[in-house]
């Protein structure tokens, strides 16, 4: 509560951040997943906030001061949309008037935020590459998605897990079959308005366009024919036990709830996702 109330953001620490920033900002261009993402969120999103680098703008990160921080801080502490998740063994009603104590000092006003705009895709194909001296092209594409709380986001996150990886419909298909690449790579990206979703593939440059049109051939299944009632109910055990896994941890479990919140779904989303996962299309 001490750390959330009274942040000092020393000078020498917001040096030290700034350079580790930068550091990490030349690792992403070498990391090819990332940095193609990184591309691929700049040429959907174009002037949108989504599409600005998650790691800054150098130009805006270097003049930032302490007197920044602080100025940031009273303006954005206060307990409207302040969020505590927590699990465990303990009392609620005591764990709760504890709290309550610790942070009774939270402002309870109301900052009016600028809201984040409705993503607009563009309506036709929008590129963004670089040309490195690699071996491999790493190749990122994707399409509009939906958002947190939309009604076809658990569908979707079923189409990732039958679509990636090496066992997964796109792998099979490049990886197995055509034994074009060995990373094939689907992943669904759902923001507050709206999401993509994406997959990742790395390929000897001479084999990139085929891969990108075998890759639309899955897509374009996908869109005109059923998924077989087998492939669906292997994809949904294999989606639930991940799922389960990744909660096992009173860590993930804290924070799967206050994510929920955040994004403003249903508490006992997560319940509803994994009995959702079991639907028949």
């Amino acid at each position: 509560a001490d750390i959330i109330l009274h942040p000092s953001f020393p000078e020498e620490v917001i040096h030290r951040e700034k350079q580790q920033l930068a550091a990490d900002s030349r690792r992403l261009e070498d990391s090819p997943m990332d940095y193609t993402f990184e591309l691929f969120r700049e040429a959907a999103f174009k002037n949108h906030p989504y599409g600005l680098p998650r790691l800054g703008i150098a130009a805006s990160i270097a003049p930032i001061t302490q007197h920044h921080l602080v100025r940031w801080h009273a303006q954005a502490l206060q307990s409207a949309d302040m969020v505590i998740s927590a699990v465990g063994d303990f009392n609620t009603l005591d764990f709760r008037t504890s709290l309550e104590n610790y942070f009774k000092r939270v402002p309870s006003r109301k900052t009016a935020w600028q809201p984040v705009p409705e993503i607009k895709l563009p309506d036709f194909i929008s590129e963004n590459f670089r040309t490195r001296l690699k071996e491999q092209t790493a190749l990122l594409f994707g399409f509009e998605g939906v958002s947190q709380t939309h009604p076809d986001y658990p569908a979707l996150k079923l189409l990732e897990t039958l679509s990636t990886g090496p066992g997964g419909r796109f792998g099979q298909r490049l990886r197995s079959q055509e034994k074009l690449a060995y990373v094939v790579l689907s992943q669904f990206f759902s923001f507050l308005n709206g999401g993509v979703f994406t997959t990742y593939t790395a390929v000897s440059p001479e084999n990139e366009k085929k891969a990108l049109r075998l890759l639309i051939e899955e897509y374009k299944k996908l869109k005109g024919s059923p998924i077989e009632k087998e492939e669906l109910q292997t994809t949904q055990t294999y989606l639930l036990g991940l799922t389960l896994r990744r909660l096992e941890s009173i860590r993930s479990q804290a924070h799967e709830y206050a994510q929920n919140e955040i994004f403003g779904k249903w508490t006992k989303s997560l319940r509803r996702h994994s009995h959702v996962y079991g639907y028949s299309q």
